[in-house]
């Protein structure tokens, strides 16, 4: 008898030995993030004192960048209106801010009128009309900032080694988004109309300079 009952509290206890290592590992799991082997490539990538910036804008371009804009992207009489009406409300809605302190980010669409294009420096620009709005699009062959880089919440500087690391991120994204769209940009002509996606950073002369993402003359 008294065998019988240290054989069966020996299998209780291994019963909830074996339960509790089962729990243990679910909670395990449940606290892990499943990426794919070409995430977990680009994220040791990231870390490297080797990194190539600009093959890390072309790798995210099409699959991030794009899809992450365009799902963003307010039309522009909507973002401005709500920016003049209540700044605070408009930051919380449609901005993002990379850091304490940094300016907030904001993307918009539209389409309109080029009123002027001025390629006399390295920054050029062009005048696009859109309602009673005009919108800067940078359109290089320099585009300075690092509107684009901050205006990506998958992009961390967490993610990066260093500073540098994370200022050359900034700079191959804006050389990609001149890549990307220089067949828009070397078209465009005063009188033409253009349909745009890009991003900005609200400054306090309430300017919209763009940093274009998606740039296409319709006509």
């Amino acid at each position: 008898m008294r065998q019988t009952l240290t054989n069966r509290r020996w299998r209780g206890h291994r019963h909830a030995s074996a339960l509790a290592v089962m729990m243990c590992l679910s909670v395990a799991l449940q606290a892990c993030t499943v990426v794919s082997i070409e995430e977990d490539r680009m994220a040791r990538a990231q870390q490297s004192d080797s990194f190539d910036a600009k093959a890390f804008a072309e790798q995210v371009w099409t699959a991030k960048v794009l899809p992450a804009t365009d799902g963003r992207a307010q039309p522009v009489d909507t973002l401005l209106t709500a920016l003049k009406t209540d700044a605070a409300t408009a930051e919380k809605s449609f901005g993002r801010q990379a850091g304490e302190g940094s300016p907030y980010t904001y993307a918009i669409t539209g389409e309109g009128m080029v009123t002027a294009v001025d390629a006399s420096g390295p920054a050029g620009t062009a005048t696009v009309r859109v309602g009673d709005t005009d919108v800067l699009i940078r359109t290089g062959p320099y585009v300075s900032g690092t509107t684009l880089r901050d205006s990506l919440a998958f992009i961390s500087f967490n993610d990066f080694t260093n500073q540098l690391v994370y200022a050359d991120v900034s700079k191959s994204l804006n050389d990609k988004a001149l890549r990307a769209n220089a067949a828009a940009i070397g078209a465009l002509r005063v009188g033409q109309k253009v349909r745009f996606t890009g991003v900005f950073a609200h400054a306090a002369d309430a300017q919209v300079r763009l940093t274009p993402v998606r740039l296409d003359v319709v006509s």
